[in-house]
């Protein structure tokens, strides 16, 4: 059977080839004729998606004709080569380019995924992804997608199109096939091209560690939030942030436990006495409570074997030795506990007031600058308690000082007078102190455009609520003392952004 569609196209299959370049004589270009058997389920797949498509990064659907043995679709011709082909040069990419061309890859994918029918596409590999000579990115072949339900993230067939076993997630083999199962795929092509970047970043290399989880629940929960994640480490700009939490332990472990959960940040918290690193460590530790004297080393890793001590003194340079050591060895020293289920979030130990002295600016300075070096985020966790000078110190140190009011008025007036003065004695600027209102309840707390107008618009970040449940965890031993209800993940998060968009805006 011939079509008028048919007639239109110049074009010749080599062999057993599926695609062929061919010119369209309604229009003079070329375009990619595809072709299979007739009653191929992958030719239906494939017709249904592009014609319901219209996005940056797909090839747009021109028509589709049969003849007696085979069915053909006509789409847009991308004129370059495949990814594989690309990465087989082996260039060397520099890193920006590489997540560059990542985040193309997340913008397809997340349009398939949000579009009216909503796909899964099922077969993302090096062969279906065209990069042209401006370097824009093209997903090709659906022939592997299927539709979203709209009541869960769950693919609607029980059973999917034979895909590529090295970058298709486990689950799709099973038929389960998510959203995350997208996500698998997409970390794995990114390991392949971060393979042709020198000195790959951690950064990087964690995010493409969380894609590609065997399980799908400890995955990105869907391509938005990955691309998020590479956004940030695109304009990380390989600096740190430190900053001071003024007496609120509890906030200090919370927002710790978020930055790293949510944000995959490597996040290092330290109480400057030992007061308030119990309670840190009260606030951050999964299960039951323990001081240094608890018998009870299960949650923490590398606390095996004696304590190990460190000369206080660098012979001839009068530094502190473990300021030219690693995590480890900090771990190692017990100044640092490093906690299982929390690779990246790291809470100071019982050693640490001890082993490191910071009596005066220069050792102090040394301190931050060893964190800077080690972790995305320095939190100094503060107590009332705390050596005055010390944390004087701090505060003119560190990038910014987080305040906590109680969210009434007398409180947030209080702590906004306090820093006031604070910052003129300590000689820093005062922009840098921010300020959080906490425990808020709407029904009786003071509203927050008020608590704007006391503080500043630009230096208050958000309120965090107080719950039952904050109340019940920090007074009863259970699992997860600091897994915080949805409502107040969000408000961190929000707290969170502001902070890292601070950061990027101040470089």
């Amino acid at each position: 059977m011939q079509d008028v569609a048919h007639e239109r196209f110049e074009y010749a299959f080599l062999n057993k080839n599926k695609t062929t370049m061919a010119k369209d004589t309604a229009t003079g270009r070329n375009v990619c004729i595809k072709r299979w058997e007739r009653g191929d389920f992958g030719a239906v797949n494939e017709i249904a998606v592009l014609t319901s498509l219209s996005c940056k990064g797909v090839p747009d659907f021109i028509c589709s004709f049969e003849d007696d043995t085979n069915k053909y679709m006509a789409e847009e011709w991308i004129e370059g080569c495949t990814l594989e082909e690309y990465l087989a040069d082996k260039r060397v990419i520099c890193t920006s380019d590489a997540v560059e061309l990542v985040i193309q890859i997340c913008s397809i994918i997340e349009d398939l995924h949000q579009s009216d029918e909503g796909y899964l596409h099922l077969d993302i590999k090096p062969s279906n992804i065209m990069i042209t000579g401006d370097r824009d990115i093209y997903i090709i072949d659906f022939e592997s997608a299927r539709i979203i339900r709209h009541d869960e993230t769950d693919c609607e067939a029980s059973t999917v199109r034979l895909v590529s076993e090295t970058y298709s997630s486990p689950e799709v083999f099973f038929g389960k096939a998510t959203v995350q199962s997208d996500v698998f795929s997409i970390g794995m092509v990114a390991k392949d091209i971060f393979a042709n970047v020198d000195n790959v970043s951690d950064h990087l290399l964690k995010i493409v560690e969380k894609c590609t989880s065997f399980n799908a629940a400890d995955r990105y929960r869907n391509v938005t939030e990955l691309k998020k994640a590479l956004l940030y480490c695109e304009e990380k700009a390989d600096d740190s942030l430190a900053i001071v939490v003024d007496y609120n332990m509890c906030f200090s472990g919370e927002i710790a436990s978020i930055m790293w959960g949510e944000y995959k940040l490597t996040v290092g918290v330290f109480a400057l006495s030992e007061r308030g690193e119990n309670r840190l460590i009260y606030y951050s530790m999964p299960g039951e409570y323990f001081t240094h004297k608890s018998t009870n080393r299960d949650m923490l890793v590398g606390e095996d074997g004696d304590t190990i001590r460190f000369p206080i003194m660098y012979p001839g340079n009068n530094k502190n030795v473990l300021f030219y050591k690693g995590k480890k060895d900090w771990i190692r020293s017990k100044c640092l506990h490093k906690i299982n289920d929390r690779e990246e979030l790291y809470i100071s130990g019982m050693n640490f007031v001890e082993e490191i002295l910071l009596n005066d600016y220069e050792e102090a300075q040394d301190f931050i600058s060893w964190g800077k070096q080690h972790f995305d985020i320095v939190i100094i966790a503060t107590d009332r308690n705390d050596d005055k000078v010390t944390a004087d110190i701090m505060c003119n140190l560190c990038d910014y000082v987080i305040a906590t009011p109680q969210s009434n008025i007398d409180d947030v007036e209080s702590v906004y007078q306090f820093f006031r003065a604070h910052s003129v004695k300590n000689g820093y600027d005062v922009s840098k102190v921010l300020f959080v209102a906490w425990d808020y309840d709407e029904t009786n707390s003071l509203p927050e455009e008020s608590i704007k107008i006391m503080v500043g618009q630009s230096q208050y970040l958000g309120a965090i609520d107080r719950t039952d449940l904050r109340q019940y965890k920090r007074n009863y031993v259970i699992d997860g003392r600091l897994s915080t209800r949805e409502n107040n993940i969000n408000q961190y998060k929000k707290i969170i952004d502001k902070l890292l968009n601070r950061r990027t805006e101040r470089n």
